[in-house]
């Protein structure tokens, strides 16, 4: 009969201390497992033939603006929507995106003088034309160039152009959108 006690009272207390251990009945609240947080699924952020307006960091309108010897670099440059603010939304295929200016001229990457900035240049798209959208809220989008550098905007003496420049997404590398059709 002792031998029964006494393994009663073993079963008794290994109850006690594995409640103890879960939080129960011991006045301490169990330490809380981390919530997992959902990955991030595509999401069709646009549709072939919307037209958006993209404002930077600054408060500024990209927009596609005439520089001399005929170059359209886009930058953040007006404090509201004008027909150059405008782009053309072109889904492609592989879930990237094309967007075309006022001028009919897909945006692309072109490489100048050591640097990546964005133009309103090619008639058609090809694989510098065409961005990758990184979703980072309902309202604001990151987009990648075909180098795998996000476009950001860089200030550059008193002009701020838009260039595949940030290896990573940063303050200056996101874009609110604005859909007006």
């Amino acid at each position: 009969m002792q031998t029964r006690s006494l393994m009663s009272l073993v079963l008794a207390a290994a109850t006690t201390l594995s409640l103890a251990a879960c939080g129960s009945d011991s006045g301490v609240a169990p330490t809380p497992m981390p919530t997992p947080q959902p990955a991030p699924t595509p999401a069709p952020v646009f549709r072939t033939g919307e037209i958006v307006a993209l404002q930077a960091d600054n408060g500024l309108y990209l927009s596609r603006i005439r520089r001399a010897g005929g170059i359209d670099p886009v930058e953040a440059a007006k404090s509201g929507i004008d027909q150059y603010s405008r782009f053309n939304v072109t889904v492609l295929e592989d879930g990237r995106i094309a967007l075309s200016a006022d001028n009919g001229r897909f945006l692309s990457r072109i490489r100048r003088n050591g640097n990546d900035p964005v133009e309103a240049s090619k008639d058609g798209i090809d694989d510098y034309s065409r961005f990758t959208v990184t979703m980072l809220d309902a309202q604001t989008v990151a987009l990648q160039g075909d180098n795998g550098m996000y476009l950001s905007r860089i200030r550059r003496g008193d002009i701020d152009p838009i260039e595949a420049a940030k290896a990573t997404i940063d303050f200056y590398s996101r874009f609110r959108i604005t859909r007006l059709q």
